[in-house]
């Protein structure tokens, strides 16, 4: 097959903002963390699928097993919260209580 590149895991595409290692990135449809830094229009590899455990999430939510999780690209954090954020994830590992920093995603990126 000469038309497939690679499973689509880890792309290579040009960030939107500068960003640490480990930082969520959206850019149109297609969220992932962070590989290593990078600078606003440089290349960026992000890892779009998998387990991923002491990442930020807006406070004042209690995230139960499973729920879905949504990116909040104003405030660059997970929430619980549907409107105007993107579904890429759900809770796992195990559930975070309302007032944590951090909790536990596993990325469900369905493009």
């Amino acid at each position: 097959m000469r038309s497939y590149l690679n499973s689509g895991d880890s792309p290579t595409v040009i960030a939107n903002r500068a960003a640490a290692a480990d930082a969520g990135m959206l850019i149109g449809r297609i969220f992932g963390f962070v590989k290593e830094a990078c600078t606003n229009g440089g290349t960026v590899v992000l890892q779009r699928h998998g387990l991923f455990q002491n990442i930020a999430k807006a406070t004042g939510e209690a995230w139960t097993l499973g729920a879905l999780l949504y990116w909040d690209n104003t405030n660059f954090r997970f929430t619980t919260t549907s409107s105007g954020n993107s579904d890429v994830g759900a809770c796992a590992g195990a559930a975070a209580a309302s007032g944590a920093a951090v909790g536990t995603v596993l990325l469900n990126n369905k493009i």
